[in-house]
Parts: C-alpha cells; structure tokens; sequence
C-alpha cells in the first residue's frame, strides 16, 4: 500500500462562516476555521483550492 506522499492529492474547497457574532471568537471565528481547515487538509495530503 503506497503510503501519504506518493499517494496523488485530492483538490477540496472550504465554506467558513459565522452565525452570531458571539461565534467570531478564538476557533470559531472566520480566521479560526480557516486556520483548522488548513492544518486538518496538510495532514490528510488534501490540496485547498482557494
């Protein structure tokens, strides 16, 4: 079984948003689930389409 790097990356799009103005802090802010986003696609070998 090949392993993460020599397997071929898959493309992914992200949608973040926030509800309330409560949720524009620390992790669920825009800048927060972008931030998560990133580090979740760099451990799955996923490439972010911006």
């Amino acid at each position: 079984m090949k392993n993460m790097k020599e397997m071929k990356r898959k493309s992914v799009g992200c949608y973040v948003r926030v509800s309330t103005i409560s949720q524009d802090i620390d992790k669920f802010s825009i800048n927060g689930q972008i931030t998560q986003i990133k580090e979740y696609c760099q451990q799955g070998n996923y490439e972010l389409l911006y």
